[in-house]
C-alpha cells in the first residue's frame, strides 16, 4: 500500500513538475513539499484541498491511494479531452448541447 508521499511524489513526476514548482503553486515552503514526500509531515487540511484541486485528484485519492482505478479514469478523461480539442467549433458546440441535454434528463429524474 502506497502512503500519501508516495502518492504525492508520484504525481509530482508525472506531472513533469518540481517540489520547489509545486512549493510555489501552493504558497509554501519547499522544505515543507519535501517533507510529505517523505511522509515526515503531512499537510493541513487546507493545502490538501489545494493539491487534490493543482493535481485534479480527489482528496480520497490523495489519503487512500488506488493508483490502478485513479489512472485509468484520468486517462480515459484526459483521451476524451484531447479528441474534444481536435474537433472544429460545430462539432464542439454539438457535443455541448448533448451533454447539456444528458445532464438535464438525469437530474429530472
Amino acid at each position: 500500500m502506497t502512503s500519501f508521499g508516495d502518492r504525492l511524489q508520484n504525481l509530482i513526476k508525472s506531472n513533469n513538475i518540481t517540489q520547489k514548482e509545486l512549493a510555489y503553486k501552493l504558497n509554501v515552503k519547499r522544505g515543507s513539499v519535501s517533507n510529505w514526500v517523505t511522509n515526515r509531515r503531512f499537510p493541513d487540511a487546507e493545502t490538501l484541498i489545494k493539491i487534490a484541486d493543482y493535481f485534479h485528484v480527489t482528496i480520497d485519492f490523495l489519503l487512500r491511494g488506488d493508483n490502478d482505478s485513479f489512472k485509468k479514469d484520468y486517462d480515459e478523461i484526459n483521451n476524451l479531452h484531447k479528441r474534444y480539442l481536435d474537433l472544429n467549433e460545430d462539432n464542439k458546440e454539438l457535443i455541448d448541447i448533448m451533454i447539456d441535454a444528458m445532464y438535464k434528463k438525469e437530474k429530472d429524474k
